[in-house]
């Protein structure tokens, strides 16, 4: 069975493989290309987690460090291709019972979003864009739920200055909208299984997590 670390690996690299297939040998006029570093905020939101796993989501925002690239044409269509990673460092989250003890966790996120220049004149000011993406929990703060990955939705809504002719600052809000599956409870398995203790049980909830971020991107023209 892979890895948590080998399953955002492969998420990471199959999503920006995908982004950067769009991207041809030699770029023709008609195509604006920028790949570019992403810095931002995570705030997770949602009903509260089960006793066993994280209480609050909002317990388990924090800085997001990622990397996207983005393909735009002249008729103003686009693709954005993007990863992200949030690193969770708390030592206890409060729940009924009192303090749990953790020790951090991890957030990897990833989208291919087609995107749609709004601006009034062509100069990709405001856009739009909507997409696919996906969503892993992993690391102590999430080992309890099954640390899972999920399929989201991604909305997203953006704006883009140039910064001279080879560099530009692109600032968006981002919205991902899941269900989120745990599975709280003993889910070591034999031989670690307790059949003394409380059985597994399975739960889900609705979850929209929030990003706001900005990106200093190249732009190949």
């Amino acid at each position: 069975m892979p890895s948590e670390r080998g399953i955002r690996v492969r998420c990471l690299v199959s999503l920006l493989a995908v982004g950067i297939a769009f991207v041809p040998q030699s770029v023709p006029a008609q195509l604006l290309v920028q790949p570019g570093l992403v810095l931002g905020y995570y705030t997770p939101s949602g009903s509260q987690h089960s006793v066993d796993g994280p209480n609050i989501p909002a317990n388990f925002g924090g800085p997001m460090v990622g990397a996207e690239i983005s393909l735009w044409t002249r008729h103003r269509i686009g693709f954005r291709a993007s990863g992200s990673r949030i690193v969770i460092d708390h030592t206890a989250i409060p729940n009924p019972g009192g303090f749990t003890p953790l020790q951090g966790g991890e957030v990897v996120l990833g989208a291919l979003l087609a995107a749609f220049d709004l601006s009034p004149q062509r100069n990709r000011a405001v856009w739009f864009g909507v997409g696919p993406g996906f969503i892993h929990h992993g690391g102590d703060a999430f080992a309890s739920s099954g640390s899972p990955t999920e399929t989201v939705g991604v909305f997203a809504l953006g704006t883009q200055i140039p910064l001279g002719h080879a560099w530009s600052l692109g600032l968006s809000a981002t919205e991902h909208i899941y269900e989120y599956h745990g599975i709280f409870g003993d889910v070591g398995g034999p031989p670690h299984f307790d059949s003394s203790g409380p059985l597994p049980h399975f739960e889900r909830r609705a979850q929209h997590d929030f990003v706001v971020s900005a990106t200093i991107a190249w732009r190949s023209h």
